[in-house]
Order: C-alpha cells, then sequence, then structure tokens
C-alpha cells in the first residue's frame, strides 16, 4: 500500500477472494463478483485512466490518491437503505488503483426496464415479456428520491452527479439504491488531463449547464444539487416510458430566418408523448418530469417537493401491481430456467408460481442476513478504524515526546559542555594561582628565616654592646641598667612587631589558598 494510498488503511478489507466473474463494464470501471468472509461481494475497479499504459508514472498516482482517500472516507459515513453500502477498498495484484467493494445487488434499473419493454404488439397480447406495473415504477421512483434526499440533506450537502437509469440497482424485492456514489468525482480527479470530458455523467442525463461547461477543482465544485434533480427528471421519463429518452432534437432550430432555443422538454418531447398518453394533465408525475426538466436550475424543485410530487402520484395509481406481476419481474431478474418455456398445464404452471415464491422467500431471507453481515461487517470496520486513529494518535504522541526528549538532552549536553569548558578554564586558573602563592609563600618563609637571624644578630650585638657600655662608661650602675632595660624593651618591641608581621603575613596566604 504505497504511492499516497497509506491513509486508507482502515478501509482496507482482508481476506478478499476474486471469483473472476464480471458481472459489468463501463467506460471507466469494471465490476466483478469477491467474496468476503460469510458474503458475496461487488467489486468496482477504475481502469481508465491507466488503459493501455505499461508504466504508470509516479505522479498519477500520487494525483490519484488524495481525492481516492477523501471520497472513500465520505463514503464509509454514508447509511441508507436506498445507498448502496460501501464496504472498503481492495488492492487487487493487476490494478495500480485500490479496488472499491460494495453490497453486491441482483440488476440495475436500465436493464430491468429494458428486458420488460414490450417492443412489438404480438409481446404485448402475449405477454412474453414482464409486466411492469405503474405501482411498482413509482415505488422504485420514491426508493431513489429517498436516497437523494439523504445525501442532499447532509451538510455540507453530497451531489451524486452522475445519476443515471444504470446507477440505480435493485434488490431481489424491487427495493432501488443509488449505486456509484462518490465513483464520478473520483474518476474526475484523478483522470485529470487524460480526459477531454466537460461534464460529470452521461450526456444525456446532464441539465444544460452542466453539458455547456464544467470546471471543478478538489476543494469546489460548481454544482449543486439541481445536476441530480435533472437527472432523476431523465431516469423519471425512462422508468415510466420504457423508452431510454434519447435527446433526438439539436439544442437550436432555425424557423423564419430566427434561431430559437428548444427547452429540454421540447427535446424530449417524442418520449413524454407515451407518459402523456398514460396521465391525465396536471398528473403529480407530468408535473414532476415538467419542473425537473427545466432548463433554468432555479426552477427546478428541491428534492422534498419531487418527494411530495411521488406521495401524491403513489396515493393516485394505488396499489396496482398485483404479486404475480411482481414474481414476474424477479423471474426476469434472474433468469430462471422455465422463463422461455410454455406451460402446457395450470397446475403446473400453480406448482412452479409456489416454487418460485418460496425461492423469493429465501432470497429475501438471504438478503436479510446479508444485511446483517454488512451490519456486523460495518460495525468491525469502525472499530478497525478507531483502534487504527488511536494507534496513530499514541504513535504522533510518542514520537512528539520523542523528539521533545531528543531537544532537552541535546540543551543538556551543550550545557554540560560549556560547564565542563568553564571547569576546565577554571582548574587551569587556580594550578597557575596556587603555584603562585606556594613560590610566594616558600618566598615569604625564607624572609621571616632570614629576618630572624638578623633580628638574633642584632641582639647578640647590643647585648655586646650593652656590656661594652657597662665597661667602658664611667657612669653609675643605675643609668647603665636603665639603658639595658631600654634596649630590652626596644629588642622585644622590634620582636613582637616582627613575629605579629609574620603570623598576619601566613593567615593572609591560608586565606588566599582557600579562596582559590
Amino acid at each position: 500500500m504505497d504511492g499516497g494510498f497509506e491513509e486508507l488503511g482502515p478501509f482496507v478489507l482482508k481476506d478478499v477472494r476474486s471469483t473472476g466473474e464480471k458481472i459489468g463494464f463501463g467506460a471507466y470501471a469494471s465490476v466483478e463478483k469477491v467474496c468476503i468472509p460469510g458474503a458475496v461481494c461487488a467489486a468496482k475497479k477504475i481502469h481508465s485512466l491507466f488503459q493501455d499504459r505499461t508504466e504508470i508514472p509516479a505522479e498519477d498516482i500520487r494525483r490519484a490518491a488524495a481525492p481516492f482517500v477523501r471520497e472513500c472516507r465520505l463514503m464509509t459515513t454514508i447509511r441508507h437503505p436506498h445507498i448502496v453500502q460501501f464496504l472498503g477498498v481492495w488492492f487487487s495484484p493487476d490494478s495500480p488503483l485500490p479496488t472499491l467493494v460494495m453490497e453486491l445487488l441482483c440488476t440495475d434499473l436500465h436493464g430491468l426496464l429494458e428486458e420488460s419493454a414490450p417492443q412489438t404488439t404480438g409481446e404485448r397480447i402475449g405477454k412474453k415479456k414482464p409486466f411492469f406495473p405503474l405501482g411498482l415504477k413509482c415505488s422504485i421512483l420514491h426508493d431513489v428520491a429517498s436516497g437523494l434526499c439523504y445525501l442532499h440533506e447532509r451538510s455540507p450537502p453530497i451531489i451524486h452527479r452522475d445519476l443515471s437509469a444504470r446507477n440505480v440497482l435493485l434488490t431481489s424485492g424491487m427495493v432501488a439504491k443509488i449505486a456509484d456514489l462518490g465513483v464520478a468525482r473520483i474518476v474526475s480527479f484523478i483522470r485529470g488531463r487524460a480526459s477531454m470530458t466537460k461534464g460529470p455523467g452521461a450526456p444525456v442525463y446532464m441539465p444544460p449547464e452542466a453539458v455547456a461547461g464544467y470546471r471543478e477543482t478538489p476543494e469546489k465544485s460548481s454544482y449543486d444539487g439541481t445536476i441530480d434533480i435533472f437527472s432523476f427528471g431523465v431516469v423519471s421519463i425512462f422508468t415510466l416510458g420504457q423508452t431510454f429518452p434519447q435527446t433526438l432534437l439539436e439544442p437550436t432550430y432555425h424557423r423564419n430566418g430566427i434561431f430559437r432555443a428548444r427547452t429540454e422538454l421540447e427535446r424530449r418531447e417524442h418520449y413524454m408523448q407515451t407518459i402523456l398518453e398514460l396521465f391525465p394533465a396536471g398528473h403529480p408525475l407530468i408535473t414532476l418530469i415538467e419542473r425537473c426538466l427545466q432548463n433554468s436550475c432555479f426552477l427546478r424543485p428541491d428534492i422534498q417537493q419531487v418527494l411530495q410530487l411521488l406521495d401524491e402520484a403513489k396515493t393516485m395509481v394505488g396499489d396496482q401491481e398485483s404479486s404475480m406481476n411482481k414474481l414476474e419481474l424477479i423471474q426476469a431478474v434472474h433468469a430462471q430456467p422455465f422463463k422461455e418455456s410454455g406451460f402446457s398445464h395450470v397446475s403446473e404452471k400453480s406448482e412452479l408460481e409456489e416454487r418460485l415464491r418460496s425461492k423469493v422467500s429465501e432470497l429475501n431471507q438471504l438478503e436479510e442476513a446479508n444485511q446483517l453481515l454488512i451490519t456486523q461487517m460495518e460495525g468491525k470496520q469502525a472499530e478497525a478504524s478507531n483502534l487504527w486513529e488511536q494507534v496513530e494518535s499514541l504513535r504522533k504522541q510518542g514520537e512528539d515526546d520523542l523528539r521533545m526528549k531528543d531537544e532537552e538532552m541535546a540543551v543538556v549536553m551543550e550545557k554540560n559542555g560549556k560547564l565542563h569548558e568553564q571547569l576546565q578554564q577554571m582548574k587551569t586558573s587556580t594550578d597557575c594561582k596556587t603555584n603562585y602563592l606556594e613560590t610566594k609563600l616558600t618566598t615569604s618563609e625564607n624572609l621571616v628565616a632570614e629576618f630572624q637571624s638578623m633580628l638574633l644578630q642584632k641582639n647578640k650585638e647590643l647585648e655586646e654592646m650593652a656590656v661594652s657600655v657597662n665597661l667602658t662608661l664611667s657612669k653609675p650602675r643605675a643609668y647603665a641598667q636603665s639603658l639595658h632595660k631600654s634596649i630590652r624593651i626596644y629588642m622585644a618591641i622590634i620582636l613582637g612587631v616582627n613575629m605579629l608581621y609574620i603570623k598576619l603575613l601566613r593567615r593572609y596566604i591560608s586565606m588566599a589558598s582557600k579562596g582559590f
């Protein structure tokens, strides 16, 4: 998982096994059946971006990654009974892009409408094709509108942008679900300059503002919900008339030298005639189509108004579908072997109908079990996503703590280095001063010894002088004694001063040594 898709971690499904059975192929994606533990799912593989290219530039992969991850995050938050459930992604070995895995449904509305549409008078009389009751058509349209309502009323609103009959899938019980949500945006972004498409979706389903020009960035789209409302109007024409509503006429026509723009309704008037034959003027379904196909997006109804018109239509149509009609449709969907063979006996037909009803009941039970498994898987996926987020949070917190500790350690090491340098300088300075003081102390002791020796010599000379004075002078003895006493006092004073000086010098030397 590289190339920018690392953030898909919480959405990656494990133990996915491809069956190799292709169930659909389009302009930009193919669909195949895959198996996951406990369920069979559909896997949509986007392929047209890298079709016919042997080497894929890393820049294309990185460009594809960001919108892909963003749309996957969005699709995992969508939970609605009329929207095909996104289950996760799978990294197929034969595709550079992750494969989208979603719930598997029986068929799409486009195929069912073509399968059940009578083409000839003989088919209508012989009922060789299953009858599609009007009540069921209204129910399917109501399911689609309910899904759109959920999308448009989210905050911020979600625009499908590629609504068509092929993107409306049906369960075995004829419940409609919107498919390919987010795929149009993913393809739009990842194809980039490789695509010359001016707008999203099939042109026949697109409003004039989309066909005229299209510009979109990953941050901003020029479209709002009215593009889906227009597409829903086209789906309604196809569903009610059971003929694919190609825009047969040009947007403008020439009359008396004047060019006039045709409205979207006028461009589809051939198909509207069939529907107008079914309903009286002012019928809610006619009003619905006319309002949805307005050229101006400001004149189209919002999704709540669409639902209101469909509710009125269902009330007026009533419960026109019989159980047998619905069984015929399910029989067409599942392509039962006895579909093409005639029934020679009424009892045989009744027995087969009973068996078919039993199969339908079994299919409904299997669908409920499948939905339960999908719900459980969603819960497990949510738990895995939460655990992944917690692990990522703890990892980031640990990295931040380690980075802070490394920064603190670097600061401490820097301070220790500076302190070590200062201590080395102080030690060197102290050693120099200690040597200097030791030299001074030695010199002072030598001077004191010399001074003491000199004092002793002087004392001896004074004593000799005193004796000489006593002998030579003819003064009285008292004078001699007084002089001798004075000399002794003088010598004592000199000796005391000398000793005090020596004591003070030693104390100074001792204090200086302790200071360094």
